[in-house]
C-alpha cells in the first residue's frame, strides 16, 4: 500500500526543487550549487532527519524545508528539530551565513506570521516556477 501524503510531499519537493534550478536564487542572492535529499545519520546510521533541499555559494547557505501543506506545526519542527541537527552535522554551512526557507504547494495565512517570527522565508509553487513570498533573516 502506498502513502498518498508521501507522494504528494515527493512531488512538492520536485517542484520546488525544480523552480529552484531554473534560477538558482533566492533573496536576491545566486548559489552556485543546489543539493537535495541528504541525510544525516547518528553513530549506527539510523537516520536523524534529512535536509530536503540546500543551495551554497561562497558566503550565503539556503536551507529549504519542502511541505505540501506548510503549517505551523512545519514550521517548528523544521526550527527547533530539524535545523539543529542540520546545523551540527552539514560541512556545506561552515562559515557561511545560513537562510531558512520552507516551501510548499499552500500555506495558511496565519502561519505567515508564524514563520517571519522564527526567521524563516516562505516559497510557494506557482506555474512559473517559485514565488518567494517571505524572507528569510540570516541565522
Amino acid at each position: 500500500m502506498f502513502d498518498l501524503g508521501v507522494n504528494i510531499g515527493a512531488a512538492s519537493e520536485v517542484s520546488i526543487y525544480n523552480g529552484l534550478i531554473k534560477t538558482s536564487t533566492l533573496q536576491n542572492i545566486f548559489f552556485n550549487n543546489i543539493y537535495q535529499n541528504i541525510c544525516y545519520l547518528d553513530h549506527n546510521r539510523k537516520t536523524l532527519t534529512e535536509a530536503d533541499i540546500i543551495l551554497v555559494n561562497g558566503s550565503y547557505a539556503a536551507i529549504v524545508e519542502v511541505k505540501h501543506r506548510v503549517n505551523k506545526t512545519a514550521i517548528l519542527d523544521f526550527v527547533k528539530n530539524k535545523l539543529p541537527i542540520i546545523k551540527e552535522k552539514e560541512k556545506l554551512l561552515l562559515g557561511k551565513k545560513v537562510l531558512l526557507f520552507i516551501g510548499g504547494d499552500s500555506i495558511k495565512k496565519k502561519c505567515l506570521q508564524e514563520a517571519k517570527n522564527r526567521g524563516v522565508g516562505v516559497l510557494l509553487n506557482d506555474s512559473a516556477g517559485i514565488v518567494e513570498s517571505l524572507e528569510s533573516a540570516i541565522h
